[in-house]
C-alpha cells in the first residue's frame, strides 16, 4: 500500500504472517504502519490496484480529490515494474458517483471495473 501521501512511499502487510485481529487492526493507517514493512516497489508485482475516485464514468474515466496521488502512485509502480498489462485497476463509489463521460489526459489512470453497493461495472476501454 502507499503510506499517506507518499511521505514514507510504500508498505507491504504480509496477512499470511498476522491473526485475524491483526489483519483487520491493519486495514487502519496506524495498524498498517504497525505490521507492515516498507518496500521498494521493484521487489513486487502488483495484480490489483485500487484507485480512490470521487467519480467515475462506465468508460473508466476518473476524477478523484484533485491532488493526483492515485495517478503518481500507479506511475511509480509502473515505472519500477511492479504493474503489469495484466494489473487490474478497480475503483469503489456509491451509484451516485456514476457519470456519463469523463474527460481524461494522458497521465490519468483509466479503471477497469467499478464497484458499487449495488453492481459492479467492467468498463468499456
Amino acid at each position: 500500500m502507499a503510506t499517506p501521501k507518499l511521505r514514507q512511499g510504500f508498505l507491504l502487510i504480509d496477512p499470511s504472517r498476522l491473526s485475524a485481529s491483526q489483519i483487520l487492526e491493519s486495514s487502519t493507517i496506524h495498524g498498517a504502519f504497525k505490521f507492515g514493512r516498507p518496500i521498494e516497489p521493484n521487489t513486487v508485482k502488483i495484480d490489483l490496484f485500487v484507485a480512490g475516485s470521487v467519480v467515475v464514468s462506465p468508460n473508466g474515466g476518473r476524477l478523484g480529490k484533485g491532488t493526483g496521488y492515485s495517478d503518481r502512485e500507479y506511475a511509480l509502480l509502473k515505472n519500477a515494474g511492479a504493474l503489469t498489462p495484466k494489473t487490474i485497476v478497480v475503483t469503489t463509489v456509491h451509484d451516485v458517483q456514476i457519470v456519463e463521460n469523463i474527460p481524461s489526459q494522458e497521465w490519468d489512470v483509466p479503471v477497469d471495473v467499478i464497484v458499487t453497493p449495488t453492481k459492479t461495472i467492467r468498463t468499456k476501454q
